[in-house]
């Protein structure tokens, strides 16, 4: 174990002995773990390659700063999100993701990121991804950091296991990532004061104030307000 890694700062800002309290750490995706929003590069991507008309990019460049003033329509968002999806198969869609995040989304992970996942598994701390993105356009990058879990909007699908363009169950996003995060820790004997949250938006203040042990990794202007009226660590990889 070096002398001085990446997670050091940010635990010398929690109280002494927090290593014996903290079990588990959930970590955002965009602008958490990289320097992206996997929302918006998809469909730049499927604009890129063809497959979206041009003024997807204009729509999806909307609906990201809707997600950005924490004003965004889920259920419109997705609808047009998941345009692309409707009516195909997930070997169907594999091509696609995996090209998306070769080109798209690895170029842009943070360098930081692997030695501190690494560290804190060193210490017996399991790392999940929580994501507001579906866990279809999220698993590459999971799989890719070896993530201890994901946890991600849910895609329906139909009974032939073709994409319907609908979400099944809760859309992770914001306070709702809590009702994933906590059944999360309880089956693993644990409670949300023994969890770690890194987040970078105000969508993720709910989150952070209901963990015992919050971080405002690369945050937004508003979070970074937040977070030092609060005292919760802040780190910046980019």
């Amino acid at each position: 174990m070096p002398s001085q890694s990446p997670i050091d700062p940010v635990l010398r800002l929690f109280p002494k002995n927090s290593l014996e309290t903290i079990r588990l750490a959930f970590f955002d995706m965009d602008h958490t773990l990289i320097d992206n929003d996997c929302d918006l590069s998809w469909k730049e991507y499927l604009v890129d390659k063809g497959l979206a008309g041009w003024t997807d990019r204009l729509r999806g460049r909307w609906h990201f700063w809707m997600y950005r003033l924490g004003r965004l329509n889920p259920v419109r968002f997705m609808r047009f999100q998941l345009a692309q999806f409707q009516g195909k198969t997930g070997d169907e869609m594999a091509p696609l993701l995996a090209e998306h995040f070769a080109g798209y989304v690895l170029p842009k992970l943070y360098p930081a990121v692997p030695a501190i996942l690494a560290d804190l598994r060193a210490r017996g701390i399991p790392c999940i991804l929580i994501t507001a993105t579906n866990r279809e356009i999220a698993a590459p990058l999971a799989a890719h950091l070896g993530m201890d879990g994901l946890l991600a909007t849910q895609l329906a699908r139909d009974a032939a296991g073709r994409f319907t363009g609908s979400v099944e169950g809760v859309y992770c996003l914001g306070a709702n990532k809590l009702l994933l995060m906590e059944p999360e820790a309880a089956r693993r004997g644990l409670g949300l004061d023994q969890v770690m949250y890194w987040g970078d938006s105000g969508n993720d203040i709910p989150v952070l104030k209901a963990v015992g042990f919050p971080v405002a990794a690369n945050p937004a202007p508003g979070l970074r307000t937040e977070a030092v009226r609060q005292g919760w660590p802040v780190i910046d990889l980019g």
